[in-house]
């Protein structure tokens, strides 16, 4: 298992295309054999910050989602959206059961 979280701070005036082509990339990467979970979560106290959760059957299958298609069309046009830079955070778990 691969979790990933993206800190992502929109531009106010961007957060409806924003919340547009997150929810196309989702769409495309939850079809992807690799991918068990692709959410969004929005800051309770901060309507601009936004949390993407992903999670990887492994970190190859990260690497595979990272040359998709849709991937490269989203990270190309989000671009416009992101007020400065993001933060990414990748995570193994502890336990197995």
């Amino acid at each position: 298992m691969h979790i990933v979280h993206v800190d992502i701070r929109v531009k106010p005036e961007s957060v409806p295309r924003f919340l547009d082509l997150v929810a196309v990339n989702r769409i495309h990467s939850l079809r992807e054999p690799g991918i068990t979970a692709f959410d969004l979560y929005r800051d309770a106290a901060d309507p601009h910050l936004f949390l993407l959760f992903e999670v990887y059957r492994s970190p190859e299958d990260h690497e595979e989602h990272r040359k998709t298609t849709h991937y490269l069309e989203f990270r190309s046009q989000v671009q416009d959206c992101v007020d400065g830079t993001y933060g990414v955070r990748r995570f193994t778990p502890m336990f197995e059961d």
